[in-house]
């Protein structure tokens, strides 16, 4: 019973927002005014620092920019942040994230539009903290807030605010994420080469990378399930892509703290709705999975009383998966282990589609993933780099690089 209570609250959470609002987003206690305040200030200091006005440490200029992409304002990612607003170190493992303490938790409702901007220029003046004037770079808690906002390759962000145990809380959470002494975007040598490395699907708009084709604020998938929401899937999406890109980029972390080796292969995943309806009938029969595709599972609270937001539980989930990366050394050969499997399914680069559902097996709660690719046991994960400017090399023809990963054109 209690999962058609569950389908009938999601159903609820994905009716459109009346077109009175442009942002269309959920949240009515934030205004559209708020909003565009906060995303108007965020590009108003990224055309900043992409025309090479930016100061940094010592009165010095920061250099120009070939690809500082201009931010849009994401609903799901406001629902993100709101979910965790008490808890936001849990998303920094897939999302930029900054938050603050920036009010008594008694006085909330005294957080004007003037005290968040005011805070997030305190946020961006941390380019003074370094010199950054040679090389742009993320030096981790010297310029976090700074680096997080300013990351050329996001382009979607939002922000919310609330009250917690230690006061007003004001938390961002952005879309891409640097690594530590990761340039924050690549440097021109001129003004006339501002905006030169913005993709084939942007145009430049006042020193920034604008979309040409802005997509919509909230992600529809248009699968037939009602089972789950598009944010559940959206937030499984984002967390392997997020993952994926991080091992492509030579930063994820293995046993003894080892590093992997970033990857010439490693594709973007995107929503199968087909792959969906597999782990949907399937997820308590593994054995009647189709053997050309790969499955994994485990076991997930489900939540009848929707106290606990079934993202956080899923969120969890895919860490506990992630983790198991340290259990075995992946520094020098990348390979599919069984100790390792459904982080190895989360990694194989050669796959391209993946499809969740979730349901409960003997009444226990159970997640399960399907993936288009099955790798093969001890086979590379995905073809080895050498070194940074080897990432994505093995990208097929029809394919571009996007973010470290190979996307379809």
């Amino acid at each position: 019973m209690w999962f058609t209570y569950l389908v009938l609250a999601q159903l609820i959470c994905n009716v459109a927002i009346s077109s009175t609002n442009p942002f269309g987003c959920k949240d009515k206690k934030i205004s559209d005014e708020w909003r565009k305040a906060v995303m108007d200030s965020h590009n108003a200091m990224r055309r900043k620092l992409a025309s090479g006005k930016q100061t940094t440490a010592g009165g010095k200029l920061m250099p120009y920019a070939k690809d500082i992409n201009k931010l849009s304002w994401d609903c799901d990612l406001e629902e993100v942040a709101r979910s965790q607003l008490c808890h936001g170190i849990d998303l920094q493992d897939v999302y930029g994230v900054m938050y603050n303490v920036i009010s008594d938790a008694n006085y909330v409702h005294k957080i004007t539009i003037d005290v968040v901007l005011g805070e997030l220029k305190r946020w961006w003046r941390q380019a003074e903290e370094a010199d950054l004037s040679v090389d742009p770079k993320y030096l981790d808690l010297e310029n976090d807030g700074f680096a997080t906002m300013a990351y050329a390759r996001s382009t979607r962000f939002a922000c919310t605010y609330g009250s917690c145990l230690i006061g007003g809380i004001l938390m961002c959470v952005y879309d891409q994420k640097p690594d530590v002494d990761e340039l924050l975007y690549q440097k021109a040598a001129a003004p006339e080469d501002i905006c030169a490395a913005c993709p084939d699907s942007a145009q430049c708009v006042n020193y920034l990378c604008e979309s040409k084709n802005p997509e919509s604020s909230t992600t529809v998938f248009g699968c037939n399930s009602t089972a789950v929401a598009d944010k559940w899937r959206k937030t499984i999406l984002d967390f392997h892509n997020a993952l994926r890109r991080t091992v492509a980029k030579g930063y994820k972390r293995t046993m003894d703290y080892k590093m992997m080796p970033p990857a010439k292969d490693m594709h973007e995943l995107s929503w199968d709705c087909k792959l969906e309806q597999i782990a949907k009938s399937q997820t308590c029969n593994p054995d009647g999975i189709p053997p050309e595709y790969d499955y994994t599972y485990d076991v997930i609270t489900l939540d009848p009383t929707f106290i606990t937001d079934i993202t956080v539980q899923t969120r969890a989930t895919l860490k506990k998966w992630t983790r198991s990366a340290e259990l075995v050394d992946l520094s020098v050969e990348p390979i599919y282990h069984r100790l390792i499997r459904s982080y190895s399914m989360m990694v194989y680069g050669k796959s391209t589609r993946i499809g969740c559902s979730m349901n409960y097996c003997d009444g226990t709660g159970r997640l399960m993933c399907v993936y288009d690719k099955k790798a093969k046991l001890n086979e590379l994960l995905y073809e080895k780099a050498v070194n940074r400017e080897e990432i994505c090399t093995a990208c097929p023809n029809s394919e571009q690089c996007v973010n470290y990963l190979c996307q379809a054109k």
